[in-house]
């Protein structure tokens, strides 16, 4: 594999002869062509341009993805024989098309998936009269909230790749099945690098070519993901190797970018069980209307929560307490019965709540 450079926000292969012509600018002429013919069709509210073409790149495997959105009733009738084109990828007058025809009502109403905001947010304009198309894709561009939340299920989910599910599939000889988790937790770390800097994860693939565009980086970047990909000879040291690997990654990205609410150490992501014992630990007791209004019931049931949080009835009102005396008995005597990332939880409650932890 050749040496990588950031060019232009993307990341690139150094030797540029391997590429073949760039057809960005006539294919992207030809979109435009294709959008003006969609523009004159009746029903037809906006046209979009999404793909690689929006970044400038084209060549022989290169579709022109387009997205037409029409009023119900005309896109009935397309499904019924009026439609142009066809829908999906096929050829046209030589060219890699790849067409969706949606129900603009339907889609102002419907919540899309991360890839669906991706897409649009990088997708051009290329027919839109009565400006809806750009309120559609302003009314789903996520706040930085929202962001946060999806970053912070990334992150712990990796964690608990590498935690767990790695470290048990080397115990029980499965050295393939390590190797393949792994693969999975790199996948989820390369959209987590791109949700903390404030953008929706990309597809498969573009995840990898934009992350020179993702802002604070570590310099070696590209450097510790080839050292996470590369699986030697798939043994279960380059499974060791790989796992630091992808937790180096994993630390540095959380502790650029997470925080500093104090809630969690060493800048790891918080969940919300670990949100809802923070609170509870800084703030109980607290009514049970102001624990629904805040947390999922169900983070009652969840372990240390279970053991940890217990609902006190009263005749006048319910109320959640924390017991620290059960803390402290955990601690000291029963933390090796909880798995590793309970356990972690567990001492950051103890150690912030002033309890001896023995090492």
């Amino acid at each position: 594999m050749t040496p990588v450079l950031v060019e232009d926000g993307l990341v690139r292969s150094e030797s540029w002869s391997s590429r073949g012509p760039d057809y960005s600018d006539s294919y992207r002429q030809q979109a435009q062509q294709l959008a003006r013919q969609f523009a004159i069709m009746e029903g037809v509210v906006g046209v979009l341009l999404s793909g690689g073409l929006t970044f400038g790149e084209a060549d022989r495997y290169s579709d022109i993805d387009l997205t037409v959105y029409l009023r119900q009733q005309s896109l009935r009738t397309w499904y019924f024989g009026e439609a142009p084109l066809p829908e999906g990828k096929s050829r046209y007058r030589d060219l890699r098309l790849n067409v969706s025809y949606l129900d603009y009502e339907l889609e102002r109403d419907r919540k899309w998936t991360s890839a669906e905001i991706w897409r649009a947010s990088r997708a051009a304009v290329l027919y839109d009269p009565e400006g809806l198309i750009g309120e559609l894709l302003d009314s789903k561009r996520p706040d930085d909230a929202q962001l946060r939340d999806e970053a912070r299920e990334l992150a712990n989910d990796v964690r608990f790749t590498l935690d767990h599910a790695v470290p048990a599939w080397l115990y029980r000889g499965e050295v393939l099945a390590a190797h393949a988790m792994l693969n999975q937790a790199l996948s989820q770390l390369i959209q987590l690098i791109h949700l903390t800097n404030g953008s929706p994860a990309p597809e498969p693939g573009w995840d990898v070519v934009l992350l020179g565009s993702t802002g604070d980086l570590a310099d070696d970047i590209v450097e510790q993901l080839q050292e996470a990909l590369r699986t030697g000879d798939l043994t279960a040291a380059d499974v060791s190797r790989r796992r630091y690997a992808v937790s180096t990654l994993l630390r540095e990205t959380v502790a650029l970018h997470s925080p500093e609410s104090g809630s969690a150490s060493q800048g790891e992501a918080e969940s919300p069980l670990q949100g809802m014992l923070w609170y509870l630990l800084k703030h109980e007791p607290i009514e049970f209307d102001e624990f629904l209004a805040r947390f999922d019931r169900r983070l009652l049931i969840q372990s240390p929560a279970f053991e940890l949080v217990w609902v006190d009835r009263q005749p006048d009102e319910t109320l959640i307490r924390f017991n620290h005396e059960r803390l402290g008995h955990i601690v000291q005597h029963e933390l090796g019965r909880f798995l590793d990332s309970q356990q972690r939880i567990i001492r950051e409650l103890a150690a912030h709540a002033g309890d001896e932890i023995d090492s």
